[in-house]
């Protein structure tokens, strides 16, 4: 009689929770109805294909990368005199305001995964908004971090040139039935822009075979594979419309991060949800220090935002984009700083791409 119980209550369970997560989705009109298993994949497939890039280009691995020291031996010079500079913390990211030429590349089967223009502007709207500190959830940041949002100054555009000179919209669509999944480092190799020019994002019907919904590379790990430098998208994973799952929706922010040289919340030495990692860091002060949070674990709540979860003695931060909770809303002026000394060092051209010679070369400036 009591199992019966428990398994009723069980049932019960699952049902509330599917009804949720289906009145979520209706409540965001514009996503996908028919959601599946896809939203309890880990966003962020870093860890493993940077193991694949290790084990494929040694000279890639930190002790064996001069790039990886010089990178942040300088983003700890910059981030140490940007605090010195400014008066008080709140005008720590007030740096220049950087124009990024951003590439899309469908790559597809003639599948879903060929999304439209709209679904790819809607990714284009999302990262500019949270990149400027103007995600429109900013209202709902927990109380213990308001004030430490940032304004990373990096807005992205499409070019209107494409490497040779030709008219371009920045959106690029190529059957080929090789690439259905963007695990394989020839997709890259094949259609990759200069990353000198533009920033690459790749969409694809699944960016990584065990599932994951996207990946990119710090810069220091891809400075002497340029053809390998930028972002692999899940289709689901893109924008906010067509095919998008409302839980992965700002992955696009996430990798882009990573991009430009922004650790997960929780370091880079564990995988999420290691008790270990409480004793790591993600080198930026003002994130608390955390084991990190997938929207799709129990402790997340039937939303996947808990925001009142605590793992390291303290209240993390699940609403940083650089989490795994399913409400990422802000960058902390931390990462702010860290992304600004990224794209002021040479390390993988990121401070090339901004300027204004490139932006003429693109079509985005006169």
């Amino acid at each position: 009689m009591l199992k019966k119980f428990f398994q009723d209550l069980f049932l019960c369970f699952c049902l509330v929770f599917f009804l949720f997560i289906a009145v979520e989705a209706e409540k965001l009109g514009n996503f996908r109805d028919d959601l599946t298993l896809k939203i309890f994949n880990e966003k962020c497939g870093i860890e493993m294909m940077t193991q694949l890039l290790y084990q494929k280009y040694p000279g890639a691995q930190p002790g064996n990368n001069p790039a990886f020291h010089e990178l942040e031996e300088f983003t700890a010079e910059y981030t140490s005199r940007r605090k010195s500079d400014s008066r008080n913390l709140s005008r720590i990211s007030s740096g220049e305001l950087k124009i990024i030429p951003i590439v899309f590349h469908i790559i597809h089967q003639n599948g879903e995964e060929n999304i439209s223009d709209e679904q790819v502007l809607s990714a284009l709207q999302v990262l500019n908004e949270d990149f400027r500190d103007n995600n429109p959830n900013r209202a709902n940041l927990v109380v213990d971090f308001q004030g430490l949002e940032g304004d990373a100054m990096m807005q992205f555009a499409l070019p209107t040139l494409d490497p040779d000179g030709n008219p371009t919209t920045g959106i690029e669509r190529i059957y080929d039935p090789n690439f259905e999944y963007g695990d394989d480092f020839l997709m890259q190799e094949t259609y990759n822009w200069p990353r000198d020019m533009y920033l690459n994002i790749y969409i694809v019907k699944h960016a990584h075979s065990d599932g994951y919904a996207a990946y990119s590379f710090y810069p220091s790990a891809v400075n002497s594979r340029p053809e390998l430098d930028g972002v692999v998208l899940s289709h689901w994973a893109c924008g906010t419309t067509g095919t998008a799952l409302w839980s992965h929706y700002r992955v696009i922010a996430h990798e882009v991060g990573h991009w430009a040289n922004l650790i997960h919340t929780w370091g880079d030495k564990y995988a999420v949800n290691n008790s270990k990692a409480c004793r790591t860091d993600d080198l930026v002060d003002d994130t608390p220090n955390c084991i990190g949070l997938k929207g799709s674990d129990p402790q997340a709540g039937p939303d996947g935002c808990n925001t009142e979860y605590e793992s390291c003695t303290s209240l993390d931060m699940i609403q940083n984009h650089m989490d795994y909770s399913f409400c990422p809303i802000v960058f902390t002026l931390g990462q702010c700083v860290r992304m600004e000394a990224c794209m002021n060092f040479h390390v993988s051209d990121r401070d090339y791409i901004w300027t204004y010679e490139n932006l003429v070369d693109v079509g985005l400036a006169e």
